[in-house]
């Protein structure tokens, strides 16, 4: 009985010992595992502290993801595509509708700032060699370029109202550009911008006090209250490159996309060519060239312009921020056909048929109305910029106006078949519109086809 007793005590010793064991064993793999995690938790920290160390630069951006970056202030609202550094601005109507001001196709890569350093140009938001950045800012945002070695290129848009009691309807832009490399350079920026508001409207842009930029336009100064317009019937933008502390330009551009859109660094442009091309139709930008600067390693400098919005009929209140600019910059130079000269080139002359002149005896009646004899000296030396007036001011009577196209201002390209055909495909078109205003683009170019066509026939 009493070896049974001791038997039994030494059972239940080994049974717990035995759990004792297994319970400090079971212990000790719960810590392992513990540190274990504690330790992969610190690596991976450490990790995401390298990878954001990694993806900072020089100057302490974070590169952003592909996540656009949106920012609304007012009635503007700003867009930006990060990877690309490419950007479009908006309008907010009442209704809460977001109008763009400029095209938006391709990533809005279409508008972009361009670098000149030295010789070499770069596009900023299209370029293997530019790093781009981004981020939002207190009154808007920023887009941080860099060119290792060469430069970088910050352009804030900051939103601010045009009167004291107003919602944000402006945006300053400002450029800086900073020299990073070894060596003394020459900089110059651009800016090409494809802007859409004026292709719905009777004009693509317009000048102060409502005179339409009709045809190219490219100035190097201006009087000292010059601005320019977009707008159509849903809002409208004003642009200005004076006044406040606006720097000053050393070019300005108003034409077709594909006129400035060329390796050339300013466009080579013609006062008689209007905002159409055979290779693109209808498409309005401007472009703008600021004077080049010679930098000194790590010193930079800025470009600033300023744009106002409204939605709507309502006009743009940007002037009364602005204010008349300095009076050292107020000569005004516009590129217009120069005078003629005593030796005029060959001209082709263009006599459009009215259809509803059908008998003889109706021609008869049309004898020298009182309009024909006020307009009869602007016929006589008609440019093609003028078509377009003469033709408003005749286009109620049975009155023929005749346009005249300079042969010797006809290029090689417009001598070849391909553009020939366009020509005829783009008059076809034209006519089955049947607009008064289209009226005068046929006017135009059934002078030009008339040249080609004696040249080739020569």
């Amino acid at each position: 009985m009493k070896k049974n007793k001791i038997i039994a005590i030494l059972i239940v010793l080994v049974s717990f010992f035995a759990f004792s064991c297994s319970s400090s064993k079971n212990l000790a793999v719960d810590e392992v595992a513990e540190q274990e995690d504690l330790s992969q938790n610190q690596t991976e920290e450490e990790s995401d502290e390298k990878k954001s160390e990694k993806n900072k630069n020089y100057l302490g951006w974070e590169k952003t993801s592909n996540r656009p970056i949106d920012y609304t202030n007012g009635i503007i609202n700003i867009r930006i595509k990060p990877k690309l550094g490419s950007f479009c601005f908006y309008v907010i109507n009442e209704d809460e509708k977001h109008i763009p001001v400029m095209s938006t196709t391709n990533e809005y890569v279409l508008s972009s700032f361009y670098l000149k350093a030295g010789k070499k140009v770069y596009k900023l938001n299209d370029d293997t060699n530019v790093q781009p950045y981004a981020r939002t800012t207190e009154n808007g945002c920023e887009i941080l370029y860099t060119i290792p070695k060469v430069a970088s290129v910050t352009v804030m848009f900051d939103c601010l109202a045009s009167t004291e009691d107003g919602e944000a309807d402006m945006i300053k832009v400002t450029a800086n550009v900073q020299n990073i490399g070894q060596k003394k350079k020459d900089f110059a920026l651009k800016l090409i911008m494809d802007t859409v508001l004026g292709e719905t409207d009777r004009h693509h842009f317009y000048v102060k006090n409502n005179s339409a930029i009709k045809n190219e336009t490219s100035y190097r100064r201006f009087n000292d209250d010059t601005w320019f317009l977009s707008k159509n019937v849903n809002a409208s933008m004003q642009i200005f490159f004076q006044g406040k502390d606006v720097t000053p330009i050393d070019f300005v551009a108003f034409a077709n996309f594909s006129t400035l859109n060329t390796p050339a660094w300013e466009p080579n442009m013609q006062n008689y060519r209007t905002f159409d091309t055979i290779l693109s139709y209808n498409n309005s930008a401007f472009s703008v060239n600021w004077i080049p600067k010679n930098l000194e390693p790590e010193k930079s400098f800025d470009e600033i312009f300023y744009m106002a919005f409204a939605t709507g009929d309502a006009s743009p209140k940007g002037a009364l921020y602005m204010g008349p600019a300095k009076k050292n910059e107020v000569d005004f130079l516009k590129n217009a056909p120069t005078e003629k000269k005593k030796d005029e080139p060959k001209v082709i002359e263009l006599i459009e048929v009215v259809p509803e002149v059908k008998e003889e005896s109706e021609v008869q009646v049309i004898e020298e109305p009182e309009n024909v004899q006020e307009i009869k000296p602007a016929i006589e030396e008609i440019t093609p910029v003028q078509v377009e007036e003469i033709v408003e001011e005749v286009k109620e009577d049975n009155v023929v106006p005749q346009v005249k196209f300079d042969v010797t201002s006809l290029s090689k390209e417009q001598l070849t078949t391909e553009y020939i055909q366009n020509l005829l495909d783009k008059i076809a078109n034209l006519e089955q519109s049947g607009t008064a205003l289209n009226r005068t683009e046929l006017l135009q170019l059934n002078a030009e086809l008339d040249a080609i066509l004696s040249v080739l026939r020569q």
